[in-house]
């Protein structure tokens, strides 16, 4: 492959790739499934319903239907059609990330037993949605530990992973993210990209997330609901679970200081980034991450408040992404 000169061809690369390595079933054999599935743009920006809710419903009841045809069958007994089903599905969605999106108070870090709200992580991994009508679903299903509940396994093969070029995330239609990625319907990723072909960098990336993506009045881009944003450029990667305008806290992701001397077979040596859509965002990798491997870490610190002349007890949230490229990012929110 020749160099990369526009942004668009790195798109292209990425979700070319992605979209063409095939789901392996359980004895390492490929299958005729992708690891992902792209989506047009048009199918979320012209949504209403989808840009209310940030979930790609297609993909949501897709997945719903597949994995638990009877618990839909339920709900669809009962509401009579499947629009029905999928605005009641979307409304109880709705309630319970309401719930998991509030923040993290001191109550949760001295009681142990709480569960910490955290947003769409919380959605996917604790327990199963009660729908209303006795459907019950679960929205993720983790890997396996083991081969021996082949019907497990089957079952965490058609989760839905899928990608969005140019995702407007706003009902204003000028706003867009270069990458969007989504599991079962849920947003957990976007991606900036730049790069340096064009005179522009990482840097040139976070500055657009803090700059030009104010989070106030965007719900896509609150804290916990979309998991993690990456700036990437062509010679490094930063991230942050946060976005907060310039206040917002952005952490290299690299596989080692300044991605200097990291080489791909496969893409010029001004194509150091490879390994994101090479590995981190391949399919496997990014579920073990949902699943395993992101935390939210809530503790409390003593501060002085000088006009009151006393110490308060402040309340201090950590969301962690780890990656499997040996990498631990945190950002102090």
């Amino acid at each position: 492959m020749s160099g990369l000169p526009k942004e668009v061809l790195t798109e292209e690369t990425i979700v070319k790739f992605l979209t063409s390595q095939p789901i392996l079933d359980a004895n390492g054999q490929p299958t005729t499934d992708m690891e992902y599935r792209q989506i047009d743009a048009a199918e979320y920006n012209q949504n209403a319903q989808n840009k209310e809710n940030c979930i790609l419903t297609s993909e949501l009841i897709a997945f719903l239907k597949d994995t638990q045809p009877k618990e839909y069958q339920k709900m669809l007994d009962v509401l009579g059609s499947e629009e029905q089903v999928a605005s009641s599905i979307l409304s109880r969605i709705g309630t319970e990330m309401k719930m998991k999106l509030r923040a993290a108070t001191s109550a949760n870090v001295h009681n142990k037993n709480s569960l910490l709200p955290a947003g769409t992580l919380s959605l996917l991994r604790n327990g199963q949605l009660d729908a209303g009508y006795g459907a019950k679903f679960t929205l993720l299903y983790a890997r396996p530990a083991s081969n021996k509940n082949p019907e497990h396994d089957v079952l965490y093969r058609k989760n839905r992973l899928a990608i969005v070029r140019q995702l407007q995330y706003s009902k204003d239609e000028t706003k867009e993210i270069d990458l969007a990625i989504f599991v079962n319907g849920f947003p957990v990723a976007t991606i900036e990209l730049k790069n340096t072909l064009t005179g522009q960098t990482h840097h040139n990336g976070i500055k657009q997330y803090m700059q030009d993506r104010p989070v106030k009045g965007e719900k896509f881009l609150e804290f916990k609901r979309c998991l993690v944003h990456f700036a990437l450029g062509s010679e490094q990667v930063f991230m942050t679970t946060k976005l907060d305008g310039e206040k917002s806290r952005f952490f290299p992701f690299n596989q080692q200081y300044n991605n200097i001397g990291v080489k791909s077979k496969d893409y010029p040596p001004t194509i150091r980034t490879s390994y994101m859509w090479e590995d981190v965002l391949r399919r496997d990798s990014l579920l073990d991450i949902i699943q395993n491997f992101m935390t939210l870490q809530v503790t409390t610190e003593k501060k002085y408040n000088a006009r009151k002349q006393t110490f308060e007890e402040e309340v201090k949230k950590l969301l962690s992404f780890h990656a499997i490229i040996n990498v631990v990012q945190y950002i102090d929110l």
